[in-house]
This record gives structure tokens, sequence and C-alpha cells, in this order.
């Protein structure tokens, strides 16, 4: 969205068909990305639904628990 003169216009690119497009194609990338990294890596998943500090609570735990399984082996 761009805003010109004061007034929002619309680009082609913004509308909800096209929306829906790229998130697919996102999703498709990004579990290309997963895929690729899982096996190699340390891999947590968090669900990034609901507010700032929701989501700041949920990765906070993950990272609680994966230090609190290091100290047990260190």
């Amino acid at each position: 969205k761009e805003y010109l003169l004061g007034q929002l216009k619309r680009r082609a690119e913004d509308s909800p068909q096209s929306l829906a497009n790229r998130f697919k194609q996102h999703k498709i990338n990004l579990g290309k990305v997963v895929t690729y990294l899982k096996p190699r890596y340390k891999f947590y998943s968090v669900n990034g639904m609901g507010t700032p500090k929701q989501v700041h609570n949920r990765i906070q735990k993950v990272i609680d628990k994966h230090l609190k399984q290091r100290e047990k082996v260190h």
C-alpha cells in the first residue's frame, strides 16, 4: 500500500488472491528451509500467534528448557 497525496492507494499485489498466493509460496519456501536445517541443528518450533508478550513467553520457555537440559549434561 502506498500513500499518494494523503490517500491510500492499493497496489495490484495487495489483492486478497495475490496475498494468499504469496503466503502459500512463503510456506513452501519456509518448509524447504526447515527440511534442510532440522536434521543438522537443534530445531524448535514456537507458535507465533498472539501478542508479542505471549510469543516472547513461549520463546523464553523453549530457551529455558534447552538451557536446563544442557546444565544436566555438563
